[in-house]
């Protein structure tokens, strides 16, 4: 079953880039959680039902790995994208379901996405029924 409006937490720490990479994931009829700077992003992600984290490569590494490591635990069914830096090979990066390079462009990035958000086994599920469930 495709998921209708799939829900992206966003996270970027470059406010030009977080704005430009949220406009183009919701371009491609992606539902984003935005969270600036990581602020309250592990907040967001327990209350929030979503389909897919994507981590900019503006959070330092450190933050990133930590934000990568708390998300696994939580919830370790829900695909992580990470945005890395040319020649960047951090934890986080060698262990997302998928890492796109900064300058690989927006349709890549939409590619990728979509992409591990169809492999996900949340994806058999519709999104009120998620919610649902992570209500109660």
């Amino acid at each position: 079953m495709a998921l209708a409006n799939p829900r992206i937490l966003s996270i970027s720490s470059d406010i030009a880039v977080f704005d430009s990479r949220n406009r183009v994931l919701e371009s491609a009829g992606f539902e984003v959680v935005p969270s600036f700077c990581g602020n309250g992003a592990l907040e967001k992600f327990t209350r929030e039902s979503v389909d897919a984290v994507v981590l900019g490569d503006s959070l330092s590494a450190p933050l990133r790995i930590a934000l990568f490591k708390n998300f696994r635990t939580l919830r370790p069914s829900v695909p992580i994208v990470v945005v890395y830096r040319v020649g960047e090979q951090t934890e986080d990066v060698l262990l997302a379901d998928a890492a796109v390079e900064s300058l690989d462009g927006p349709e890549r990035l939409i590619e990728v996405v979509s992409t591990v958000i169809h492999k996900s086994p949340q994806a058999d599920k519709p999104n009120d029924l998620r919610r649902a469930q992570k209500a109660n």
